[in-house]
């Protein structure tokens, strides 16, 4: 009979969750948090204890579970003078890991919101002394999710609680707790577990379960867990469930969801070399494959940001290092061959075009478009040409865009008719500059190689169009189409401009497009500045695009 209870008391201890299982039940097995753990371990030392505490912080980060080690340190019979931590051995421990004392009342306020909930379950009994031991302790759980007038009627007890009464209030969301209830409260802010800290727990566990588990599959749980130890011993209960003595990342891979991170990687890899026809056919190859490319781009974005953080010297390794080791010294050595800009610029493309992507007839097409603009190669621009792709089957969307685009032209020609008219007098009037707009025609090529350095989707675009005028120490461009005039007013295109006029001359110049009045003039226009040109590439810079041959 003996036999058969201690085999069903063991079959039921199995039986739990292992986050259950190994839950911690001293400050000293926690996970990190060490600035919370001494400050805790400390007021319980002293006796300097206050009347309400508030736990904030992510899911799975140990705000319960400190509570509940904070209240039987509190109550332990056996814990001695300058002593912290609760021996789990006396009566009043045991009955809080059974979970029926007395003295200690656990609400959760997600079921529990309203104003009669808190007035029976912690005001009244806020009132009584506690039944056996020297505190009672209130912990409630998700506290923010009560109502106002909860709030409200529980103010007066926080605020002059009996000496015997503790509160430890816990959320996810302090945002929404009261300015009245956080200035009552002693407020500790936990924070996510590091890959480090976690991948030490999830080790632990797996060698009292007598599994072997590979170190890369325990750094890819810590990873993909996001600092919650709770999601961390669950994802590793599912590998564990499997069976297996011996656990790889062939055998992982079908319980963990599958990463993009090393795929992110080596797109941005292939991007930074301006090889735009690599990465397109990568990124191709990665729609056959099944992946979420709306996902893939969001990895993309996410690497990139770390790349950011890293060539500005972030140190913080719960920002930049939640990737696996190997991931990490590919990011390093990325920093070592791109510049801020470039990182700044492909950061910006890839948020701007993965917004777009939903609303795209094309999937990939946002990302093929965002490919070849962070791309050009400035060595060798003629093996980065692709194919701009039409959109034939929305003709009647074009024709739209049209019309509205004629209107908004008829406009732009009427402000910008003034300054046309004067474009012979200002010829032969002398600027208020050191130099004159024959000046300006002369060194327009030196200019525009100095621009390819910088931009070559701007230099593409400029170089079938030229200066026409000089009022003042505003240069006027020419352009055949408002689309032109724009991206010239585009504040980093007009820096760009206007930084190497400045090189050339040694005096500040400012740079204005100035849009042909009618076809006359846009056909003159396009016959003195493209001669070598033909009528395709006109057309693909007048909207953008690059020719592939």
């Amino acid at each position: 009979m003996k036999a058969k209870n201690v085999s069903y008391k063991i079959n039921i201890y199995m039986n739990l969750a292992l986050y259950r299982k190994y839950r911690p039940q001293v400050f000293s097995d926690i996970v990190g948090q060490n600035h919370i753990k001494v400050t805790l371990k400390n007021e319980i030392e002293t006796g300097s204890l206050g009347h309400a505490y508030l736990f904030s912080g992510p899911r799975g980060s140990g705000k319960t579970t400190t509570a509940r080690i904070f209240a039987k340190a509190l109550n332990c019979l056996n814990r001695k003078k300058n002593e912290s931590e609760p021996c789990n051995k006396c009566e009043s421990c045991r009955e809080i890991i059974d979970g029926n004392s007395l003295d200690l009342l656990e609400m959760d306020a997600a079921s529990h919101t309203g104003v009669d909930n808190v007035r029976e379950n912690i005001i009244h009994n806020s009132r009584f002394t506690p039944v056996k031991r020297k505190y009672k302790i209130f912990i409630v759980d998700e506290v923010h999710m009560l109502s106002i007038s909860a709030f409200n009627a529980l103010l007066k007890t926080l605020e002059e609680p009996p000496s015997y009464v503790v509160f430890i209030l816990a959320t996810t969301e302090t945002h929404k707790i009261p300015l009245t209830i956080k200035s009552r409260c002693q407020h500790f802010s936990f924070g996510r577990v590091g890959v480090e800290d976690m991948i030490s727990k999830l080790k632990t566990i797996s060698e009292k379960e007598k599994i072997s588990v590979d170190e890369d599959v325990l750094e890819r749980i810590a990873i993909q867990s996001d600092g919650s130890v709770r999601d961390a011993e669950s994802l590793l209960e599912q590998i564990i469930s499997m069976g297996l003595k011996n656990v790889t990342e062939k055998e992982a891979g079908i319980i963990l969801p599958y990463s993009n991170v090393s795929d992110a990687v080596t797109f941005i890899e292939k991007i930074s070399k301006n090889n735009a026809s690599e990465a397109i056919d990568f990124l191709n190859e990665k729609l056959e494959e099944g992946i979420d490319l709306y996902v893939f781009s969001l990895d993309v974005i996410s690497m990139l940001r770390k790349l950011l953080l890293l060539k500005t010297g972030v140190k913080a390794a719960s920002i930049v290092f939640d990737i696996n080791k190997h991931e990490e010294k590919r990011l390093l050595k990325l920093t070592k061959e791109t510049s801020l800009d470039s990182i700044i610029n492909a950061l910006e493309i890839m948020v701007q075009r993965s917004s777009e992507m939903k609303s795209s007839p094309i999937l990939q097409l946002p990302l093929e478009i965002g490919i070849v603009e962070i791309c050009g190669d400035k060595k060798n621009p003629e093996e980065n040409k692709i194919i701009s792709l039409t959109r034939k089957e929305d003709g009647e969307s074009e024709k739209k865009s049209q019309t509205a685009a004629d209107e908004k032209n008829k406009a732009v020609n009427t402000e910008n008719k003034k300054n046309l008219e004067k474009k012979n007098i200002v010829k032969k009037e002398s600027s208020s500059v050191g130099f004159t707009i024959e000046q300006v025609k002369e060194k327009w090529e030196e200019a525009l190689q100095k621009i390819k350095e910088y931009n070559h989707t701007l230099f593409s675009f400029l170089r079938h169009n030229k200066p026409l005028g000089l009022i003042g120490n505003t240069i006027q461009i020419g352009v055949p189409f408002d689309f032109h005039r724009e991206k010239i007013t585009e504040s980093k295109n007009k820096n760009v401009i206007e930084k190497v006029f400045s090189d050339i001359f040694q005096q500040v110049g400012i740079v204005e497009g100035v849009q042909a009045e009618n076809s006359v003039d846009l056909e003159t226009m396009i016959e003195k500045n493209n001669s070598n040109a033909s009528s395709l590439d006109i057309l693909a810079d007048a909207f953008g695009g690059v020719i592939a041959e």
